[in-house]
């Protein structure tokens, strides 16, 4: 039987930023939390299990520090290329990695989903577009520049720039998308009204185009008087787009063209107040977070759905729910590892984390009590500019059986673009070589049963190796049945 091992090729130059795993090595949310994912500190930790799942020792846990930020929601923070935080914000304020305030006047608001978020700006590495958006029907977003030359050297730059041009009150849900280009960004947010509308501004060299945004009317109407979203999120391909509204009770979704900034196939499902959003590392699966404070009655959790069958119409029905356990789940983000992290219940050291969520089968689900040694969780997790991470797949497999490798490589701000990516499968064979960047598909046949190394490298047109090489580690088995029990099937 054919199975697709999928992981993320996030590569590093030494002078362009592209969003990848070590920007994202910090999270800093909640009343003073932190937690931190560099290799140094990363932690064993004894989890609960829940929702039928057994008590385990889980390792490569992030550390906890304490950080200023005070939220009940939306924050972003962003760390540099080797993965020291850089500065973090609750959409209002700006504090550098020391915890300093540098700057208090962003348009955010304590009680909106998606107060801030983060953008690289295209061709300077050292330059950062930091948003706010105000809470409700607020109608509030402006941005400003921020400087970040080192972790002890950010700065900001000139005055804050409102967003102007769009159809509908902007609230609560914003995010970003790289452009198909593979240089530019969209920073795209909904805006309420009878229709909804939503506006895409173009983020280039030159700038935000921040009054002249791509509109992409809707058929959908907004009538909750209250205004309070959900999170707003793209697949990291930048192809399709998911948005709980919340107590407006609709789960919206659809396709984005990355290259136009038109949304398209927009379709939703009704009742479904959802809060938190995030994909599995395969994107096959949406995981959707139902709090209890959407007048949902008994039927808070976590929902995971179809994606493909939810984009085709051909279902509107979840796969499963995951309730067992929780108390009141809302943001949801994905980890360097392809976990998925739930902010559970308010004012709280625990957090809940989703081991495996490619595997809908066989979901590993834990509480983490008191894992948190600084501060509290509440609503929110950072929002980040795509959900750009290395991903975990099934790692065994059988010899002598064609086995497909997938790798989605972003295409790079301000450089080069990857030209080809050589492929070493650790087993004396000859090396693959697939030209082009975005989504790569190869196959390969081990035949002998050991353990190897995939290795992935990038070259640009020169042939000069772009960031370091990427590397999976895999176990592949005779899978032939031992006469003696006591012999392992690997070799």
């Amino acid at each position: 039987m054919k199975r697709t091992l999928l992981f993320l090729l996030l590569i590093l130059f030494s002078a362009v930023y592209c969003f990848g795993q070590k920007e994202t090595w910090n999270w800093v949310f909640g009343n003073n939390a932190g937690l931190s994912w560099q290799p140094a500190k990363l932690r064993s930790f004894a989890a609960t299990g829940i929702d039928g799942t057994s008590d385990a020792i889980l390792q490569n846990l992030p550390s906890s520090f304490s950080s200023s930020i005070s939220n009940l929601e939306g924050v972003f923070s962003i760390s540099d290329k080797d993965g020291n935080l850089l500065f973090y914000s609750n959409g209002m304020q700006i504090w550098n990695a020391a915890g300093t305030e540098i700057y208090d006047k962003l348009d955010g608001d304590y009680s909106s989903s998606q107060s801030g978020i983060v953008v690289p700006y295209p061709g300077d590495d050292k330059k950062y577009i930091c948003i706010g958006l105000g809470k409700h029907f607020a109608n509030n977003m402006g941005y400003v520049i921020v400087i970040a030359d080192s972790p002890t050297d950010v700065t900001v730059n000139g005055e804050r720039t409102k967003f102007s041009g769009h159809t509908g009150r902007l609230g609560e849900s914003m995010s970003a998308i790289m452009h198909a280009n593979g240089e530019d960004w969209w920073i795209v947010a909904p805006g309420k009204g009878q229709p909804i509308c939503f506006n895409a501004w173009l983020v280039t060299k030159a700038g935000v185009q921040s009054s002249n945004p791509v509109k992409t009317p809707t058929m959908i109407n907004y009538t909750d008087s209250n205004g309070s979203n959900g999170y707003l999120k793209f697949t990291p391909d930048g192809k399709h787009f998911v948005w709980g509204t919340w107590l407006e009770k609709k789960l919206i979704y659809g396709d984005f063209d990355n290259n136009t900034g038109r949304f398209s196939n927009i379709r939703y499902i009704d009742n479904h107040g959802s809060y938190g959003i995030e994909f599995s590392p395969n994107r096959k699966y949406l995981y959707t977070a139902l709090t209890e404070l959407s007048n949902s009655g008994g039927d808070f959790g976590v929902y995971i759905w179809d994606m493909e069958a939810l984009l085709k119409g051909t279902t509107s029905k979840y796969l499963r729910r995951i309730s067992n356990g929780l108390r009141r789940p809302q943001g949801l983000q994905m980890d360097r590892f392809g976990r998925i992290w739930v902010a559970d219940l308010y004012n709280t050291r625990d957090m809940v984390l989703i081991e495996n969520p490619d595997m809908l089968n066989d979901l590993k689900i834990y509480r983490l009590f008191n894992f948190l040694n600084f501060g509290s969780s509440q609503m929110g997790l950072p929002s980040f500019s795509a959900t750009f991470f290395k991903i975990i797949g099934d790692k065994g497999f059988c010899v002598d059986v064609s086995k497909e490798f997938e790798t989605f490589i972003p295409l790079f701000i301000g450089g080069s673009k990857v030209a080809y990516t050589r492929w070493n499968w650790g087993d004396g064979g000859v090396e693959d070589i697939v030209k082009g960047n975005g989504t790569q598909k190869i196959s390969h046949i081990y035949t002998r049963a050991n353990d190897y190394v995939i290795t992935v490298s990038a070259y640009d047109n020169d042939d000069k190796q772009l960031g370091t090489s990427q590397t999976m580690n895999i176990e592949v088995y005779s899978c032939i049945l031992p006469v003696n029990p006591n012999i392992h099937l690997k070799k």
